[in-house]
């Protein structure tokens, strides 16, 4: 917490006032990200991608943040599946939901090579990946 309190320019105090936790300071930058309709933080930041990766590994170890990730990831999902969906019928091979989730763990999966190797991936390697993958539904 020390280091978002001085990249935000805030006291460690203030940040705690707001958030008791780094890990409820994540699930309300994701729940921000989600509410305001934008496609999120810039993946390729550093700082996004380690705090992705450290609140994974704490949600695998510990049962309360494992259930408030699931919950926000079943409702992404749901909110992702129904828009891709449009009104339409699941493609034969796989749900609307599915198609969801499979574009969640791509950009998951490219937020944690990012944190290894900033430079590993494009920018615009998930939107490619995920078009064709959506190409292919339709």
């Amino acid at each position: 917490m020390d280091d978002i309190a001085e990249a935000a320019g805030y006291s460690k105090g203030a940040v705690y006032s707001n958030w008791p936790s780094k890990e409820a300071l994540f699930l309300e930058l994701l729940d921000q990200t989600r509410s305001d309709g934008t496609e999120g933080l810039d993946t390729t930041a550093g700082g996004w991608a380690l705090a992705t990766l450290e609140f994974f590994v704490e949600a695998v170890r510990t049962p309360e943040m494992r259930t408030a990730l699931a919950d926000r990831y079943r409702q992404a999902r749901r909110e992702i599946g129904a828009n891709l969906a449009g009104g339409r019928a699941d493609p034969e091979w796989a749900t609307w939901d599915e198609l969801a989730a499979t574009a969640m763990a791509i950009g998951t999966g490219l937020i944690i090579q990012t944190a290894v190797d900033p430079t590993a991936i494009a920018p615009t390697l998930a939107d490619r990946i995920i078009g064709k993958l959506l190409q292919q539904a339709t």
